[in-house]
């Protein structure tokens, strides 16, 4: 159909159904069509009524000749003036009525029932999804959902005046978008104004050497402090603080050293120093003559070589350890023979290539 004969059908209230809804729906999105729709109604309004006006001529025609039968041309006269008296007051009616309908908006009349649908189904939506919400509560919730500016009675005002928005909703605690905040809490704040020295963390390199088994020989010792403010003091083992930074004489374990620096920030530090066997030192000095001898100063059950100089640098005597034996000198050279009194120079070359040389004295 053409949207004339459409437009005929609606305004004689032919459509019903799908065919009105789809009609109903254009009517509204269609400024232009909805146009032709009220100029169409009036056109009807127009013929209908210039239908009503020539019935109307018709039986004042009628009423006039039956009239002029029975009271002759005057009342002829008095009946044309009556006819066109009651025709003005007809035409002037209808030109007010159409007059006043052209001062309401376009879509009012065709459109009305639309939105009064509309409205209908969007309250029922806005019901369904937010029923825990109060009438006015629910406006500002569907407006916001539909990316909307929140109407001004969502915001509340204040006994002084002053409008206040709504506060910002806090997440929940199991929120795993929250992020911690930038600021310090006032708490940690106060904690670090009492004691300055938490956020110091000072730092050095050590350096520790092991410690004989029979006697402390270990060595710690500290270097490239940094953190803090220098100058810096040292303590070992909770002893006074100095400015010494190395510590000799140190016994196998555990041991504490503590750095302090100018603003008395403190920083500990624990260090192990491990135990070694040591050889004992042996007498450099015995006399043959006398029944003594000279113990090699060699681990016990080692392997080593064992070379004796003169002062001239010549060889008077040398030996190979195995598993500890030989253990001692008696003084006598390569040849079985005593060798004389006076100062010799030792060589013990281990097993694992580590030389010892040291001095030993032959007393006749």
């Amino acid at each position: 159909m053409s949207d004339f004969e459409i437009i005929e059908n609606y305004l004689k209230g032919n459509l019903k159904g799908d065919e009105l809804s789809t009609f109903e729906r254009r009517l509204a999105a269609d400024s232009q069509f909805s146009s032709e729709v009220e100029k169409h109604r009036k056109v009807q309004e127009l013929i209908l009524l210039r239908g009503l006006l020539e019935t109307r001529g018709k039986l004042d025609e009628i009423r006039r000749v039956k009239s002029g039968k029975h009271h002759g041309t005057g009342n002829n006269h008095w009946g044309k003036i009556l006819l066109l008296g009651i025709s003005a007051v007809l035409i002037s009616g209808l030109f007010l009525w159409l007059d006043k309908k052209e001062n309401k908006p376009e879509k009012e009349s065709l459109t009305v029932r639309i939105e009064e649908k509309k409205q209908s189904k969007e309250d029922t939506n806005s019901k369904e999804e937010s029923p825990s919400l109060k009438s006015g509560e629910q406006k500002i919730w569907k407006e916001k959902s539909e990316g909307k500016r929140a109407p001004v009675d969502s915001i509340s005002e204040k006994p002084d005046n002053k409008v206040v928005p709504d506060p910002i909703p806090t997440p929940a605690a199991n929120d795993s978008s929250r992020r911690v905040p930038a600021v310090m809490p006032k708490e940690a704040d106060q904690s670090v104004e009492q004691n300055p020295c938490k956020l110091i963390v000072i730092q050095a390199k050590i350096h520790s050497e092991e410690s004989c088994v029979d006697k402390p020989t270990g060595k710690i010792s500290l270097s490239s402090i940094t953190g803090g403010s220098p100058p810096y003091k040292f303590s070992f083992n909770n002893y006074n603080f100095s400015s010494k930074d190395v510590f000799m004489n140190i016994g196998e374990g555990m041991h504490q050293v503590t750095i302090k620096d100018s603003k008395g920030c403190i920083q500990s530090f624990e260090i192990e120093i491990p135990g070694k066997e040591c050889l004992a030192e042996k007498p450099s000095k015995f006399s043959p003559d006398l029944g003594e001898t000279w113990e090699y100063p060699v681990a016990p059950g080692g392997n080593a070589k064992v070379r004796l100089y003169d002062v001239a640098g010549r060889i008077v005597f040398e030996t190979t350890i195995v598993n500890g034996y030989p253990t001692v000198w008696d003084g006598t050279g390569n040849h079985g023979s005593y060798i004389k009194a006076g100062a010799y120079i030792y060589q013990i070359i281990n097993e694992n290539g580590t030389v010892k040389e040291g001095s030993v004295t032959l007393v006749r």
